[in-house]
């Protein structure tokens, strides 16, 4: 099956799709909520990222303070806290240094996609995935993130994307065959069936998902 008719057929399995973009964060806000939620559930993402605000008034008091290991003591419920707050100072060095450390990031709107996710990518801790969501959800363009749950359906898929590549070129490879409003509504159906059907290799529900038909079964 051809991309293409992938897109139709989830389409057609998901036809009441709202395009509700992110509206609960600011742009920089879900940048590093981004960065929290890196290999962690979202719920200990949201868990970090509020206590992240309760300790520290706003992102210049982080920067001022320079202090990694009480960002990474504000942090630590999510995981992997020590690489986080380095990976946030990171982002908000490099902002600052460009003269975009500002909460609604409108450097971005001065950008076309694909050097958005250039400049974005530029940031150690900030992988396409992040940028690919940041812009997407907060300035609703047409990038198209995979994630783990978007890439394990296309590798099940079998000729979705080609053999042995990784997130990051699957990414490259699909992202000029989908855009705009599509590249929403696919991602976001996609993640849905990620979470709730097409699961992990040990308890995959492969009876009630609508692309059983088409799957190769290939659980690795």
């Amino acid at each position: 099956m051809s991309f293409k008719a992938l897109i139709n057929l989830i389409l057609e399995n998901n036809p009441n799709i709202q395009e509700i973009r992110n509206s609960r964060h600011k742009p920089l806000d879900l940048l590093i909520l981004l960065i929290l939620n890196q290999s962690t559930s979202d719920d200990l993402a949201d868990l970090a990222f509020k206590k992240l605000k309760l300790d520290y008034p706003d992102y210049k008091t982080i920067l001022a303070e320079n202090n990694p290991e009480k960002l990474t003591e504000s942090i630590k419920i999510c995981g992997l806290s020590k690489s986080k707050s380095v990976y946030i100072l990171n982002t908000l060095n490099y902002l600052e240094k460009q003269n975009w450390l500002d909460l609604n990031l409108n450097f971005i709107n001065d950008l076309s996609d694909a050097e958005a996710l250039e400049a974005l990518t530029q940031i150690k801790g900030i992988g396409i995935k992040s940028a690919s969501c940041l812009l997407m959800f907060s300035f609703k363009r047409g990038t198209f993130p995979i994630d783990t749950h978007l890439f394990r359906i296309f590798k099940r898929l079998g000729n979705i994307i080609p053999t042995g590549i990784d997130l990051v070129k699957a990414h490259k490879f699909l992202q000029p065959q989908i855009q705009g409003k599509l590249a929403f509504q696919v991602h976001v159906a996609l993640i849905e069936l990620g979470r709730k059907v097409c699961l992990g290799k040990t308890n995959p529900k492969c009876s009630i998902c609508y692309l059983n038909s088409i799957c190769q079964k290939n659980f690795n």
